[in-house]
């Protein structure tokens, strides 16, 4: 039913007219439960992925990106939700664990992690 819900919220958006620039920002693009998802924050999250990435994309690869993007934000919404309803919380040793071992996984210096992390926020 979520899904449904979802799905329909996402088109129902898609189909509406152009709007001003800025109301465009703040067009709701996605709909988890009772969390908004907008442009704006679906623009910021494809920006993200674009400086991740480092390269020059195509319009093709672009379209391709903000779908994925849409989805994480759906996807991280879900988790989230779940994990509140719950009242799950994030071992900090865990973290601080994972952490250390990316930063061996990609040869980085220790905490340049969380330093270059840092640096793709907008």
């Amino acid at each position: 039913m979520m899904l449904i819900k979802l799905l329909f919220t996402a088109c129902l958006a898609l189909t509406l007219g152009a709007t001003p620039a800025w109301a465009n920002r703040e067009r709701v693009v996605a709909v988890v439960n009772d969390q908004v998802i907008t442009q704006h924050d679906l623009d910021q999250r494809l920006q993200l992925t674009i400086r991740t990435l480092n390269t020059t994309i195509s319009a093709n690869q672009r379209q391709r990106l903000l779908q994925q993007s849409l989805q994480q934000l759906v996807n991280e919404a879900i988790v989230k939700q779940f994990a509140a309803s719950r009242d799950l919380k994030v071992d900090e040793r865990l973290r601080q664990s994972k952490i250390r071992q990316l930063e061996q996984q990609y040869q980085l210096s220790p905490g340049s992690f969380t330093t270059r992390l840092g640096a793709l926020a907008p």
